[in-house]
C-alpha cells in the first residue's frame, strides 16, 4: 500500500488516534493491520455506516492494549483470525460494550502469551451479540465466580406449582444485586457454549430470606409464593471466552 492510499485513509478518519496504531505493533503486524483497517473500514465511513468517533475510539483501545505486549510477546501469525475478527466487527463498532471486547480479541490474537487457543469460535461468537449479551457477560465477569440464580415465584398447593406469579428475574450473589430481563440472552448464550443453565425444580426454592426480600423488592412482589430458581455457571470454554474477549 502506498502513502497516497493511506493519506485517503486520514483524510476520511482526521484524528490523530489512529496514527497512534502503527507505533506499538512490530513492523510485520502493523503493516499487515494497516492494510486490513483501510481495506476494510475506509467504505463504511465514507458512506456513515461506521460512525467515525466509534472507529477512533476502537484503533485507540487496540493500539493501547497492544503497546501492552511485551516485544518479545508479540506475534503476527494470527493476522488471518485478526482479517476475520475485524471484517465481523464492522457493524457492531456503534456499541460501546462490543466495540471494547473486538479490541481485547484483536490484541489478545496479537499476543502469543494467549493466542494458541483462540480459534475462530471466538470470533463468531462475538458477531452474533447482541447489547444485553455484552452486558450480561460483564455482569458475569463481575461475579467473581460467585453463584447466579434465575429465579421466578411461584404459587405452590399441595407441593405443587398453582402458577407463577413473577417473571424471572437474575439474583447476582458476588455483588448481591438483582436484574430483570436477560431470559434471551440467557438463550443466546446457553445455546453458544458460554453458560449451563439446571433445570428448574420444584425443591430448587430460595430459603435466604434476604435474597427473598432483594426479589420481592425488584419485582414488586408481595404475594405469598417460592422463588424457584435456575443455577447459572459459566462452562470451561466460557471462562475462557471471558478472559480473552470480556476482559
Amino acid at each position: 500500500m502506498n502513502f497516497g492510499e493511506f493519506k485517503d485513509m486520514y483524510d476520511l478518519i482526521p484524528d490523530e488516534s489512529l496514527i497512534k496504531f502503527w507505533d506499538p505493533i512490530l513492523d510485520s503486524l502493523g503493516k499487515g493491520l494497516g492494510s486490513l483497517i483501510y481495506r476494510i473500514f475506509h467504505r463504511p465511513i465514507e458512506y456513515k455506516i461506521v460512525n467515525e468517533a466509534a472507529l477512533n475510539d476502537f484503533v485507540d483501545q487496540m493500539s493501547q492494549k497492544m503497546r501492552n505486549i511485551p516485544d518479545d510477546f508479540r506475534d503476527p501469525s494470527k493476522l488471518g483470525l485478526v482479517l476475520e475478527t475485524l471484517q465481523n466487527s464492522v457493524y457492531q463498532l456503534n456499541q460501546e460494550e462490543i466495540r471494547a471486547m473486538f479490541a481485547n480479541l484483536v490484541a489478545n490474537l496479537a499476543d502469543k502469551r494467549k493466542n494458541s487457543t483462540i480459534t475462530p469460535r471466538y470470533v463468531y461468537i462475538l458477531s452474533q451479540l447482541g447489547y444485553e449479551d455484552a452486558v450480561f457477560l460483564r455482569e458475569l465477569v463481575h461475579q467473581n465466580g460467585e453463584s447466579v440464580l434465575h429465579a421466578r415465584k411461584a404459587a405452590i398447593n399441595n407441593n405443587h406449582i398453582d402458577k407463577y406469579i413473577s417473571d424471572y428475574f437474575l439474583y447476582f450473589s458476588g455483588e448481591k444485586k438483582v436484574l430483570s430481563g436477560f431470559k434471551p440472552t440467557i438463550n443466546v448464550l446457553e445455546s453458544l457454549g458460554i453458560i449451563k443453565e439446571t433445570d428448574e425444580k420444584l425443591e430448587y426454592g430460595i430459603e435466604d430470606d434476604s435474597i427473598v426480600e432483594k426479589l420481592d423488592e425488584k419485582a414488586e412482589n408481595d404475594q405469598d409464593g417460592t422463588w424457584l430458581y435456575r443455577s447459572i455457571s459459566i462452562t470451561s470454554f466460557g471462562m475462557d471466552f471471558l478472559k480473552y474477549v470480556v476482559g
